[in-house]
């Protein structure tokens, strides 16, 4: 069975196990079992085998409001022992690829020096860790030290109360999404003179995912993005690039009025039908993200980064056969030292035609890093067409992108994932990846 499957069914040791003694044996005579053993009824009468599974590195932890969900526990483990009111969990340190994701079950989550995660946090567990909630308070100080990424996912704010903080040591990033799947929720602070979150690790970043604030004073398009939050003031920080803000997209309008801020970075909050671009612009189409005023010899392009979060984007449509740039984004492009993150993102069953340097993410790519990425459509173009981008200068796969379900044409320099490698002379190699299918952890650049 899968270490993220909880359909097990549940047993009473009593009939299976007439004594402790036997409990602890079978445990010891199964260490092939990884999936866990499932106790049910466990009740006070063998404190023996209690107290000997917290001596063998078990975790006790409270089904209750302030306590574990049994339902939302995923975890790499070696055994897990559920009883009617408490569970005995021991993380498997082995596997370090696997997330752990838990859950309260409770409308408003309170993070404190009292609960089940801080239990986990002080194990130094060398998995990511993800508590996803409905809303979440923080109101205690939380050291966490792990090299791996910690993520706290709220459908509502993540609250600071006066005096919480988190102090994140190690490698692993930190992750704060407030508001997922919603369309409103923020990371929201108590005082505003005071630090809250403390990045010790030059190497390590903070993420925080918000919606922003309608603003009634933007002249384009009245947008929110014309708003943005300023976390950096509760954020202790060695350097400013460690902080990353990213402004939620809820649906197709908000996706299309990225082009509003071209700088900044946009994360999806949930799954978005773009079907309805299909009437837009009388038949044309989606706008690609970057601003073209026809007098500047080339367009302004998207420099941000953008998270998709492994959320699905549906029937974007353009039809731009005769302009060039056409993609999501008609060109990502940046002279930072810093390239460009696009990554989680999946991308189904898009119409995209265009003229010259066309793919469905974007038309031109220059210093982007892709990972994660799915695509699943067709690309149409005349020169340099790539069913992920249609030109690409120093890009770098982190993970992998998937273009098996794609299907592409061109005329000139058209490929399978990229249509041309752009190098210090120009186009030095076309169709640099023919034909579809999946590109792996590699460095595309001349």
């Amino acid at each position: 069975m899968s270490s993220n499957s909880f359909n097990k069914e549940f047993f009473s040791y009593e009939r299976l196990f007439p004594s402790s003694d036997q409990i602890l044996k079978y445990i010891n005579n199964h260490p092939e079992e990884q999936e866990g053993i499932v106790l049910g009824m466990l009740k006070d009468s063998f404190p023996s085998v209690f107290s000997a599974l917290e001596s063998a590195g078990y975790t006790k932890f409270s089904l209750n409001s302030s306590g574990l969900c049994k339902d939302f526990l995923k975890a790499s483990t070696d055994y897990r022992l559920w009883g009617n009111k408490d569970v005995y969990l021991k993380l498997d340190l082995n596997q370090t690829a696997a997330p752990i994701s838990v859950s309260s079950c409770s409308d408003s989550f309170v993070l404190n020096d009292q609960n089940f995660l801080f239990k986990l946090l002080d194990q130094n567990i060398t998995n990511p860790l993800i508590l996803d909630e409905n809303s979440i308070t923080i109101s205690s100080q939380l050291n966490i030290k792990s090299d791996h990424d910690v993520t706290l996912i709220s459908r509502n704010n993540i609250t600071f109360k006066d005096g919480s903080r988190i102090t994140k040591g190690g490698k692993g990033n930190l992750y704060l999404k407030a508001g997922i799947g919603n369309t409103e929720g923020k990371v929201k602070f108590v005082a505003k003179d005071s630090k809250y979150i403390y990045i010790n690790d030059s190497q390590s970043n903070v993420y925080i995912h918000y919606h922003p604030t309608p603003s009634m004073n933007s002249t384009i398009y009245g947008h929110k993005y014309h708003n943005p939050e300023n976390y950096y003031q509760y954020v202790s920080i060695s350097s400013i690039t460690q902080i990353k803000q990213y402004m939620f997209v809820n649906d197709a309008f908000d996706l299309q009025n990225m082009r509003a801020f071209l700088h900044a970075n946009y994360a999806l909050s949930n799954d978005i039908d773009a079907s309805i671009t299909r009437n837009w612009y009388e038949g044309k189409g989606f706008k690609p993200v970057m601003i073209d005023d026809g007098i500047q010899q080339y367009p302004s392009f998207f420099s941000g980064n953008f998270d998709g979060n492994g959320f699905k984007i549906e029937g974007l449509y353009i039809k731009r056969c005769n302009e060039n740039y056409v993609g999501l984004f008609g060109g990502i492009f940046t002279y930072s030292s810093t390239p460009v993150e696009i990554k989680n993102l999946d991308l189904r069953l898009f119409e995209i035609c265009g003229n010259n340097y066309v793919g469905s993410v974007s038309g031109i790519a220059k210093n982007v890093n892709f990972a994660s990425i799915n695509i699943a459509g067709i690309v149409n173009g005349t020169g340099s067409v790539g069913l992920l981008s249609g030109v690409v200068e120093n890009v770098k796969v982190d993970d992998s992108v998937d273009a098996n379900s794609s299907s592409i044409s061109g005329s000139n320099c058209y490929g399978g994932v990229v249509g041309a490698v752009l190098g210090e002379d120009g186009y030095n190699f076309c169709s640099a990846i023919v034909g579809g299918g999946t590109l792996n952890c590699c460095e595309i650049s001349i």
